[in-house]
């Protein structure tokens, strides 16, 4: 809010509105945090299993080469990659767009847009193959762990909207 409308504020409602910009921020963040752990272990679990031949380690393997990807300090920094890049995400989502969209149809649309940029962007990049030689099954399960991930930070998100909404 800027200041020319909280001159106006009592100080009380001041204080409340700058508690719950901290208290939504940290939010995000935790919410960035559980997804990316969550997820990029959940992604490794798929590859392991060989749902998708997506590695996980993706950002590492283009930075330092395959051989490092795939050994145990690889997998935890591709990890804890996932987990920075979903808290920018999270934090970036409720910014932009966490009070205003639907939960549902938010967490989706951000499922799809990440999927978007990861296997449309990526290869240009050299992060992916190209959409055309992956499997049916790696753009499938992708998809689907990408929406699941959408949903879970476009809902928990959306859970802290309408506590707040129902204490004011």
């Amino acid at each position: 809010m800027d200041d020319r409308r909280r001159l106006g504020m009592p100080a009380e409602q001041q204080e409340d509105q700058r508690v719950r910009a901290e208290g939504r921020w940290g939010t995000a963040v935790t919410v960035g945090i559980a997804g990316g752990l969550f997820f990029s272990t959940l992604h490794y679990l798929a590859y392991l299993l060989r749902f998708t031949s997506v590695s996980p380690a993706l950002w590492i393997e283009w930075g330092m080469g395959k051989p490092f990807g795939r050994t145990a300090a690889g997998l935890l920094l591709s990890i804890a990659v996932w987990t920075v890049l979903s808290v920018a995400v999270a934090v970036l989502y409720d910014r932009v767009a966490g009070e205003r969209l639907n939960p549902i149809g938010g967490g989706v649309t951000l499922g799809v847009v990440l999927w978007v940029l990861l296997f449309i962007g990526g290869p240009m990049l050299g992060f992916v193959p190209d959409v055309r030689q992956l499997d049916i099954d790696t753009l499938s399960t992708e998809l689907a762990l990408f929406l699941v991930y959408g949903l879970f930070v476009g809902h928990s998100l959306s859970d802290r909207f309408r506590a707040e909404r129902t204490a004011s």
